[in-house]
C-alpha cells in the first residue's frame, strides 16, 4: 500500500465531509477515488450490488441533508 499517513489523512478528510453532510460533493468524490486508487479497490462489476443498508445510510445522511441545503439557498 502507498503512504499510510496520506491514506489516513484522506480517510479523515472524507469522514469530515460525510459528517458535515457534504459527502456527495466533487471534492469528497475525488477523495474517495484517491482512496480507492491507493488501496487498489476496483469499481463494481456487472451483477455486483451495493449493500442496501449502505444505500439507506447514504440516503439518510448524505443525500437528504444536501437536498435541504439546496432548498434553503433557492
Amino acid at each position: 500500500m502507498e503512504n499510510e499517513t496520506a491514506l489516513s489523512l484522506m480517510k479523515r478528510a472524507l469522514a469530515t465531509y460525510d459528517r458535515n453532510g457534504e459527502g456527495a460533493t466533487a471534492a469528497a468524490c475525488y477523495l474517495q477515488a484517491a482512496i480507492d486508487a491507493a488501496t487498489g479497490a476496483k469499481p463494481l462489476q456487472p451483477g455486483e450490488e451495493i449493500d442496501p443498508d449502505l444505500l439507506d445510510w447514504f440516503e439518510a445522511t448524505v443525500r437528504a441533508p444536501a437536498e435541504k441545503r439546496r432548498h434553503l439557498t433557492h
